[in-house]
């Protein structure tokens, strides 16, 4: 059986942040890609294509605190979600930030894929994601077992 896994992150910032806002949805690139047997995740486009048929799994987590750079009535929501081929497979979403001021969400689904099949994370279209040194977003998956 082929030795298929990856785990990466948002960013590979040592020091500062960045938020991730987007008009339109938009795939997020986990570009610090800490692990990646097989290379079938590309760092580059943040999508995973299969290299074979089977069953895998995927798991990410979405992290989000509150702007101070933006007043309390303009902080917005995050939602990220899980996507193959296209098609929206599991989502989380947060309200935004307000009398917390952090919110971490996960998810995670395990899929039966074809050679060829593409799974990444798309952040929603108006919704913000944020990133720092502290590596808190993160994008996993790995073959069980192929099919």
């Amino acid at each position: 059986m082929p030795k298929i896994a990856f785990s990466a992150t948002l960013s590979n910032l040592e020091t500062g942040y960045k938020f991730f806002r987007s008009s339109s949805d938009m795939t997020l690139i986990y570009e610090n890609d800490f692990t990646n047997i097989g290379n079938a995740y590309s760092p580059h486009t943040g999508v995973f294509t299969a290299p074979e048929r089977g069953l895998y799994f995927f798991s990410f987590t979405v992290f989000k605190p509150y702007d101070y750079s933006v007043s309390t009535d303009q902080q917005v929501a995050t939602a990220v979600s899980l996507m193959k081929n296209g098609a929206k497979i599991v989502t989380v979403s947060d309200n935004a930030p307000g009398v917390d001021t952090e919110d971490t969400d996960a998810g995670s689904a395990c899929l039966l894929l074809e050679r060829g099949d593409q799974v990444y994370l798309m952040l929603w279209k108006e919704y913000t994601i944020y990133t720092d040194s502290n590596k808190r977003n993160t994008f996993s998956g790995h073959l069980l077992f192929t099919v």
